[in-house]
């Protein structure tokens, strides 16, 4: 795949979303009015429901137990909404865009590309990876423009 065009990746839009205030509920609102771990639980579950077609299709195509991949999601989704994770890109990419001497040696962030985008949770150099990219061949605007894409990616 072209690293300039990430066009080939569909945007899917009907699968259910995690955002801020489903964070506030997750973390804010006791149990007792319906928010906590129960109510990150219950999207997790809705979320594996309403994928799970898929989830089937590529545990079969990848031969790997559907329980494997429906896991693995559930584990994932949900968390930081995709505006903690750019505002976690956004500082990454600033403090590793000294002189490689500076970045090797004074940096107290992990690498940009090292930051998790989307409802699963997949780091960039992960994405990267998978599409067939080098991510060390990668600069930062491709990184955002992948980061971009794994936000909009949701499962019909």
């Amino acid at each position: 795949m072209d690293v300039r065009n990430f066009s080939n990746c569909e945007v899917m839009t009907k699968s259910p979303s995690w955002g801020v205030m489903d964070l506030i509920w997750w973390k804010i609102i006791p149990t007792r009015f319906g928010g906590g771990i129960p109510y990150s639980r219950r999207f997790k579950d809705s979320w594996v429901v309403h994928n799970k077609s898929l989830i089937r299709s590529a545990a079969l195509k990848y031969r790997l137990p559907i329980e494997l991949i429906a896991g693995v999601c559930w584990i994932e989704v949900g968390g930081d909404p995709n505006i903690v994770d750019r505002i976690g890109f956004e500082i990454r990419a600033y403090d590793w865009s000294g002189p490689v001497y500076i970045d090797n040696n004074w940096t107290i962030t992990l690498q940009p590309q090292k930051t998790s985008f989307g409802f699963v949770s997949m780091q960039l150099r992960t994405a990267a990876k998978t599409m067939g990219l080098d991510v060390a061949k990668m600069d930062i605007s491709q990184l955002r423009r992948l980061a971009a894409v794994l936000r909009r990616m949701r499962t019909t």
